[in-house]
């Protein structure tokens, strides 16, 4: 057998999350029998796959001799003309040849007392040998036994009514005492935690607000470090009164507090998301449709803004400067952080590096995240442009190229792009949206793999974060790969 390697790694902490989080999470769900029963075995038959694919190198290494041995000393007693057994066979195939020996034992323990001796004693080995391979495997399982899930309801340690009111009263001391009056945790969130609060009736604070908490640790970063909320909150307060529909900031906590870690509170603006990571809701709904042209309209109207009137960090100054910086940076944080290997990737890596020359792309304030779950819409209109974690100084075709394969499944792209252009917004070459579709791809898989990494070492247990750094992978290498060839088509 080969020895254990990074990927082997993950792949037994995924198995043991699923199998912790079928208890944890989806056994108390349940209510008829026949499904937590099927639950139950799953979480056998995970526990024990994880033991054995954890142990995979060590039992070679441990039982394959005496396997063979054992095979041989019995082929020997037999008289069989079979070829001598080997460690290097591996151990399954040695089990499955030791197992089609007993037969042949029982049959050779009827030939008289010394022939049935000898049989017995060559069973008795087996029956050890087997033994002790269970209780090693045995052993494995107990030293990761399933535990019980940790507390996640709250956005993090003390975030809690009590310590958010007391807070609240510390900053605007106008609010009516007890101001907070409820507390909805949104699931999800890598980066950052969102929590929905309701406030009493009041002079100073809206009554419906939204926090965003950083989770410390977290796997999603810029040039500049793992995003916070202390990079975001100037930024949205740069932006208000631009003509976008963004959130009001009300409050930035910088330090640790009684709540926890730092967070900051906006203003909640009426709408919904239309969509998820995985695409709009209702692609084909003309309210849906109207709302993608007005993001084209708004994203023009972003794009239109001079960056440096927000203060945001531009050491390097030209296009091609940036794009090496951001392309020498994923790479870097890649080669560190990912188990499991991606030619794809790194295929890409190289082009988009050799693509950073001068006329690669123009300069203008970047979202960073623009897809349909960071916005919300109502009655056909963009009520709000949410989570600006990435805005930086930088191209805006990497905005564009991000949404471009979902705003298609809503709208024709090219009436889209129509649209931008007339709101305000420049055009942008084919060549430019090819490069920085890339480029937001690569950030993507940087971040599935630091999330690995955290999940592997132990610095989450959460399953979500091993899946993210797992699944995402296998959908965007095709993205990826067409992304290559459209490029090499343009450039031909």
């Amino acid at each position: 057998m080969q020895q254990n390697t990074r990927a082997q790694q993950f792949f037994v902490r995924m198995l043991r999350g699923i199998r912790n989080d079928l208890f944890n999470v989806v056994l108390p769900e349940l209510s008829s029998g026949d499904a937590k029963e099927h639950t139950q075995f799953s979480f056998m038959a995970l526990d024990l796959y994880s033991a054995e694919l954890e142990l995979g190198a060590e039992l070679a290494r441990t039982f394959a001799s005496e396997f063979a041995a054992l095979i041989n000393d019995i082929d020997t007693m037999l008289g069989s003309a079979t070829a001598p057994a080997d460690a290097g066979d591996g151990l399954e195939q040695l089990r499955v040849r030791l197992a089609s020996t007993i037969t042949r034992l029982g049959e050779h323990a009827d030939k008289g007392v010394e022939a049935s001796r000898a049989s017995a004693q060559l069973q008795r080995r087996i029956v050890a040998i087997e033994s002790r391979l269970r209780e090693t495997i045995s052993a494995t399982q107990q030293a990761n036994a399933w535990k019980p899930a940790a507390v996640r309801e709250k956005a993090s340690p003390g975030m809690s009514v009590d310590n958010l009111s007391a807070c609240l009263r510390r900053h605007f001391p106008g609010l009516p005492q007890d101001p907070v009056t409820k507390m909805t945790v949104l699931p999800g969130g890598r980066s950052k935690k969102t929590v929905f609060v309701s406030l009493k009736p009041n002079d100073v604070l809206p009554t419906e607000v939204v926090i965003r908490q950083d989770i410390p640790g977290n796997a999603v970063d810029t040039t500049e470090g793992t995003t916070t909320v202390v990079r975001e909150y100037p930024a949205l307060r740069a932006v208000e009164g631009k003509g976008l529909p963004v959130a009001r900031a009300l409050l930035l906590e910088a330090e640790n507090s009684e709540c926890g870690a730092p967070f900051m509170i906006v203003e909640r603006l009426p709408g919904s998301a239309p969509g998820s990571y995985f695409g709009f809701h209702t692609p084909q709904d003309p309210a849906t449709q109207e709302a993608v042209r007005d993001f084209a309209r708004v994203l023009a109207r972003l794009h239109s803004i001079d960056p440096a009137m927000l203060g945001l960090p531009d050491p390097h100054k030209s296009p091609e400067a940036r794009l090496r910086r951001e392309v020498d940076y994923r790479w870097n944080k890649w080669r560190a952080d990912a188990h499991l290997p991606s030619p794809i990737l790194e295929c890409a890596l190289a082009r988009v590096r050799a693509e950073c020359r001068p006329g690669v792309g123009e300069t203008a304030l970047v979202h960073g995240d623009t897809l349909q779950h960071n916005i919300l819409v109502e009655n056909g209109k963009v009520t709000a442009l949410l989570d600006w974690e990435f805005v930086h100084i930088g191209d805006p075709a990497q905005d564009l190229a991000y949404c471009r394969h979902a705003v298609a499944q809503v709208i024709p792209w090219d009436e889209f792009v129509s649209i931008y252009v007339a709101a305000g917004g420049k055009p942008v070459s084919e060549k430019r949206l090819a490069i920085y579709g890339l480029v937001g791809l690569i950030r993507n898989c940087s971040f599935t793999a630091t999330c690995t990494r955290m999940f592997v070492n132990g610095e989450s247990d959460d399953i979500t974060m091993g899946a993210s750094g797992y699944a995402p992978l296998a959908f965007m290498e095709p993205q990826i790969a067409a992304a290559l060839a459209q490029l090499d088509k343009i450039t031909q």
